[in-house]
């Protein structure tokens, strides 16, 4: 839906839009959507390493994990969810951008501070049934809240980002004014997800308080 909006009120897909508007401006050559010119083998591969079943939302999502993530086809859909190539360093940087207030490096404004704060910040709180977690969400970006969330087990009011899968995690933090990305590719699921980053992320933010 989202890249279909894209197409209808820019005159662009979803793919050139990103590319045109943060991708070069920021200098991030290697955060696209897309494959464009690579090859799908040159990618890193992303495993299923969790229980034989995991259902969410309904769906067993372990079962053809590894066959749906892998393929060119999933690239070529140019679905915003799941299409984004790119590395911890490229998407560290785009939070950076983000952390910053919507300006870049060379002090040119991409996104307006109004429209970015009602990305960044909360817009709604409750229990997501999907993930079975109590979740915060800006219109955007998971954000943070009083209690644990991914970003840490307290303080994480200033946060903004998301999970990507259950193997990747990517924020920017107001109140410290860091941005960060860990991305693996192995996958196990939400529980594995939250005992994996939430401390990395709370020690992250923590040695900059």
């Amino acid at each position: 839906i989202l890249a279909e909006v894209v197409l209808r009120v820019a005159g662009r897909p979803i793919a050139a839009f990103v590319a045109e508007e943060l991708s070069r401006p920021l200098e991030l050559p290697d955060l696209e959507l897309g494959l464009g010119p690579r090859a799908v083998e040159s990618l890193a591969f992303s495993y299923w390493l969790g229980k034989d079943r995991l259902r969410v939302g309904g769906i067993d999502v372990a079962a053809g994990f590894e066959d749906r993530n892998n393929t060119a086809s999933l690239f070529e859909s140019m679905n915003p969810a799941v299409g984004l190539v790119t590395d911890a360093a490229s998407l560290a940087a785009f939070y950076e951008f983000l952390v910053a207030g919507g300006v870049t490096h060379t002090r040119r404004r991409l996104i307006s501070e109004p429209t970015l704060r009602r990305y960044v910040t909360r817009n709604h709180s409750g229990w997501e049934r999907t993930g079975k977690a109590f979740c915060s969400v800006g219109r955007g970006f998971m954000v943070g809240a009083r209690l644990p969330t991914i970003y840490g087990w307290w303080g994480t009011g200033g946060c903004f980002g998301h999970p990507g899968g259950f193997s990747s995690l990517a924020f920017g933090d107001r109140d410290t004014g860091i941005a960060a990305a860990i991305v693996t590719n192995g996958n196990r699921g939400f529980g594995d997800l939250a005992r994996r980053f939430i401390p990395l992320a709370h020690g992250l933010r923590e040695a900059c308080l």
